[in-house]
């Protein structure tokens, strides 16, 4: 049977007075994305499953109506109790106030006949509440007063417990060591954030502004950060997987130490990012700005590196073993003991390049007097022998 799961992000309470509820979600059926028109119910109730708030305002304790919402790979948002969406009804924050636990429960259906329960009810507790009296007892104050009085909160609360698109869309930019399943911010200012060691999950955050953030150690998987802004990021110790990096700028990040498989970072602007001790290996690099970056002793094994630009690299022991380098230039780079076994070299310029005891063992189309100014010495050519 078909069933369908969701990721879904802890209900952002009400801010100011009766203000729509940001809330995003992720959806799959059978693993799969969905993608398309999808159809919803939402409904928040308390501890005893007495009905608090409905989208269609109904008194059934499953809503009668439905919202139509687009669904691209997965991923939806809205705003509850936003009457500016068909069919949905205001989320007053007097259907909250009191209650001292409450829980929202989603409703999904692909077609509009047959509707399906999204996983266990969200619990989303007290502290969520305590928040919200925080934020708006600091209404009209400055931006510092209203983050110190919610941070005042959040250290009592746990992670699971708060929406994080409600924290930054109040100025809130610290979510280190929490979960983030999800999250849903596109084109979002989430500069000097901090997101070290976080798990960051499904998550798109399109165009984002992430100008000097510290996501050191962090967990990023399945997530698209397609064209967003890096610069002088921290990466350091990060683990990513199947991430999307393409037409990012990150020039002046640093990516030391980290771990990536299968992200794509094409036509990145990745100029004077530090890559040491760094493992890409099996990523997209083609087309990317590496310039003046640093890769000491980076593995870049079996990646694409097809039309990249590596002049001027830093990347004494590297290891680009099985990659395909084809037209990537390497001007005046440093390459010493660099590997560069069972390459594709077809078109590949290392003018300037020193390669001493680089290793070309088994390349494909690599002749070495063809690269002016090139340094050889103890360098293995792909037919195994030296040139010195």
């Amino acid at each position: 049977m078909t069933r369908p799961f969701l990721f879904f992000l802890t209900l952002a309470t009400l801010a100011f007075g009766d203000a729509p509820v940001p809330h995003s979600g992720h959806v799959a059926i059978d693993g799969t994305p969905f993608w398309g028109t999808g159809q919803f119910k939402f409904a928040i109730i308390d501890s005893s499953g007495n009905s608090l708030w409905t989208h269609d305002g109904s008194t059934a304790s499953t809503p009668t109506g439905y919202l139509s919402l687009e669904v691209k790979n997965g991923f939806y948002s809205l705003h509850l109790g936003d009457e500016s969406i068909a069919g949905m009804k205001a989320l007053p924050a007097s259907a909250l106030v009191a209650v001292e636990k409450a829980f929202l429960q989603v409703w999904f259906s692909k077609d509009g006949s047959s509707f399906q329960r999204i996983g266990v009810d969200l619990a989303l507790g007290a502290s969520p509440f305590a928040l919200v009296s925080e934020m708006t007892r600091t209404e009209g104050g400055s931006l510092e007063a209203r983050i110190q009085a919610i941070e005042a909160v959040i250290a009592k609360i746990p992670a699971s417990a708060i929406d994080p698109v409600l924290l930054a869309e109040v100025g809130y930019r610290k979510f280190p060591s929490r979960e983030l399943s999800g999250l849903t911010l596109n084109s979002a200012n989430l500069d000097d954030s901090d997101f070290s060691k976080a798990t960051i999950l499904s998550a798109n955050l399109f165009q984002a502004s992430l100008k000097n953030a510290n996501l050191k150690g962090a967990t990023i998987r399945d997530s698209n950060f397609s064209q967003a802004v890096f610069t002088t990021a921290t990466f350091n110790e990060s683990n990513l997987s199947a991430v999307y990096l393409d037409s990012i700028n990150a020039s002046g990040s640093s990516f030391n130490g980290a771990e990536a498989n299968g992200s794509n970072l094409s036509q990145a602007d990745l100029t004077l990012s530090d890559f040491n001790n760094a493992d890409f290996s099996d990523c997209n690099f083609s087309n990317a700005n590496l310039q003046g970056a640093s890769m000491l002793n980076a593995k870049i094994k079996g990646s694409d590196l097809t039309s990249a630009n590596l002049d001027y690299v830093n990347a004494l022991s590297s290891d680009f073993s099985g990659s395909n380098l084809t037209s990537t230039t390497l001007t005046n780079a440093s390459l010493n003991q660099a590997k560069f076994t069972n390459a594709n070299l077809s078109g590949a310029d290392f003018a300037g390049a020193n390669l001493t005891g680089a290793d070309f063992t088994g390349a494909t189309d690599f002749n070495p007097d063809a690269h002016t100014g090139a340094v050889f010495s103890a360098t293995t050519l792909p037919d195994g022998t030296i040139r010195n």
